[in-house]
């Protein structure tokens, strides 16, 4: 997927969400820093560059213990 596009999946995350409604100065600084480090790292210069994404799901399934 293209940088821009991940970059509007970290920002679909709960915890940014939260941030942009607490201090939205802050989270836009935040996105253009990971943007901005990601470039640098990857050495390109466009947010159009193809990034491979992998995510690995994990389950955790539980329930309260009967009453004997």
């Amino acid at each position: 997927m293209p940088l821009s596009s991940y970059m509007g999946l970290v920002e679909s995350f709960s915890s940014y969400q939260a941030l942009l409604e607490d201090d939205t100065q802050k989270a836009t600084t935040l996105s253009q820093d990971i943007r901005q480090r990601l470039m640098s790292i990857m050495r390109v210069t466009s947010v159009e560059t193809e990034v491979v994404v992998a995510v690995k799901y994990f389950y955790l399934l539980a329930c309260k213990p009967q009453e004997a």
